[in-house]
């Protein structure tokens, strides 16, 4: 990840993600549920309240098998976006 500033940081984190009838379940790697992605339509939602944190996400999917993700977190320490986009890693 870059920061607008130029600085340059490394994190990870890993989700469980599980077809259902509904669309997507995204877990946490532990197990405990994170949010439901519908599938019903080209552009999805989702949200998940972790006291006191606020997360909101925007899928898109609109040019798959590109996608894009756009969080946006608030909390009394958290105020961000975060733009994501996902394709096919080509070797």
């Amino acid at each position: 990840m870059v920061l607008p500033d130029g600085q340059s940081l490394s994190s990870t984190r890993r989700y469980r993600w599980g077809a259902t009838l509904e669309g997507v379940d995204v877990h946490f790697d532990d197990g405990r549920f994170f949010h439901r992605i519908d599938l019903a339509h080209a552009s999805a939602q989702a949200r998940h309240f972790c006291d006191p944190d606020d997360y909101a996400v925007s899928y898109e999917f609109t040019q798959w098998p590109v996608w894009t993700s756009l969080w946006k977190v608030k909390g009394p320490r958290k105020d961000y976006e975060m733009d994501s986009s996902y394709r096919k890693l080509t070797l």
